[in-house]
């Protein structure tokens, strides 16, 4: 990404951005977005990840109660004196913690997987977002805000209108 930025700052110092004969059309537009802070404030996104994270809470509950049970039942089977008994709780036990621990994983990577699809989905939205708003407002170049190394007060930043637009309602 980084090379990337070089190559395309390295090509704009070679360009004629201005001339005495240039017209508007052939000045380059840049602008800057601050991703981080469209990714906080984009609505839909932070409703989506904080329900996944529910979720997670959610198993995390269940199985903390599970264990609990198993306790229980581990201090059921020191008590008892019945061989055959306390084979048996061993048995459950040892079934359940199994049961238990790939529920848990499978629960997890089902909520991870989940997560990671919020995030590219809405990643997507974002770069959308952007690529309208640029064309929309005649930029011809948008530069992540935190991966300039230098820009001068010149800049237009996007971010608020990028914001509006991922947080405005859908029409159906």
């Amino acid at each position: 990404m980084v090379k990337n930025l070089i190559r395309i700052f390295f090509c704009l110092a070679f360009l004629p951005v201005a001339s005495q004969t240039a017209s508007a059309e052939n000045l380059i537009r840049i602008a800057v977005v601050n991703f981080e802070e469209v990714s906080m404030s984009f609505d839909a996104f932070q409703s989506k990840l904080k329900d996944n994270d529910q979720k997670k809470d959610r198993v995390v509950e269940s199985v903390t109660k599970a264990n609990e049970e198993i306790r229980r039942m581990e201090k059921e089977l020191s008590a008892e004196a019945d061989p055959v008994r306390v084979q048996r709780l061993q048995a459950v036990i040892a079934q359940r913690k199994v049961e238990l621990q790939t529920s848990y994983y499978q629960s997890m990577n089902v909520l991870d997987k989940e997560r990671e699809t919020i995030i590219s989905e809405s990643r997507k939205a974002i770069y959308d977002a952007i690529r309208d708003m640029a064309i929309q407002k005649g930029f011809s170049l948008v530069f992540s805000e935190n991966e300039i190394l230098y820009a001068s007060e010149n800049y237009v930043d996007l971010t608020d209108a990028v914001v509006q637009r991922l947080n405005q309602p859908k029409k159906p």
